[in-house]
């Protein structure tokens, strides 16, 4: 929100500590509660409190910076509207938020870092465990997507069977009831072994029973690599590996 300093009159963030105009200390300061950062030096501190390397990040806060490859946000003096920017890898700009809201731009720019720095850490993790890393962009995205559509074609699939199998055994129980007794048989005051009340169970068509099923078709072959890495909230402990690459290509 904007307020005016108490000393100069100019309208100044309610969360700047210092006027950024005249230096003053800002006597109606309104600090975040939740620890997220609602300014752009509040980023920064954050940022260095939780010791993300933003430079290798490729991140600019405060910085209307031009070259391809970066994240950033700065407050445009022409119209005092704070911009998140994103320069893709051919040099063209995506503007992910233009506007007075300095605390909403902030946190556009503040949960990218967050993500950037867990995709770092599960590329770093299977770089570790020896394992193909894999890096959470687009192709992760394309993978959930076929996931989705794979168990959408899978449940068409068991839908049709289950009707050709209805279809089937009504068909069959038709063409029986014309050739041969009916599937049980009423046997008054019988004592079969297999006696339900007087009604016995005609074993020779065990053979339809599902006992069959395929296991392999089961769900229990979920990618476990889809899943959120707990780390998320933690600090960042490690250097930033220079393999790992952005995808640079989409729009945020």
């Amino acid at each position: 929100m904007q307020i005016k300093c108490t000393y100069c009159g100019q309208f100044i963030s309610d969360t700047d500590p210092v006027c950024p105009y005249c230096a003053a200390p800002n006597e109606l300061l309104k600090r975040a509660s939740d620890g997220i950062p609602r300014t752009m030096v509040e980023l920064k501190a954050w940022a260095l409190e939780k010791k993300y390397p933003i430079g290798a990040m490729r991140v600019f806060i405060g910085v209307d910076y031009r070259e391809p490859r970066a994240y950033g946000i700065y407050q445009d003096e022409a119209t005092g509207n704070f911009i998140v920017y994103k320069n893709k890898a051919d040099g063209s700009r995506a503007i992910r938020y233009e506007g007075k809201d300095e605390a909403y731009a902030v946190n556009e720019l503040y949960m990218k870092i967050k993500e950037e720095g867990l995709k770092q850490q599960e590329f770093q993790k299977q770089k570790a465990a020896g394992q193909q890393p894999v890096q959470r962009t687009q192709q992760n995205s394309s993978k959930r997507r076929n996931a989705k559509i794979g168990g959408i074609q899978l449940l068409f699939i068991l839908v049709v069977m289950v009707v050709i199998f209805g279809v089937f055994s009504a068909t069959r129980m038709a063409t029986r009831s014309t050739t041969r007794s009916p599937y049980y048989t009423i046997t008054p005051g019988g004592n079969n072994d297999d006696d339900w009340g007087g009604i016995s169970w005609d074993s020779d068509d065990d053979d339809d029973s599902w006992s069959s099923w395929d296991d392999d078709d089961s769900w229990s072959s979920w990618d476990s690599d889809d899943s959120w890495d707990s780390d998320w909230d933690s600090d960042w402990d490690s250097d930033w590996d220079s393999d790992w690459d952005s995808d640079w290509d989409s729009d945020w």
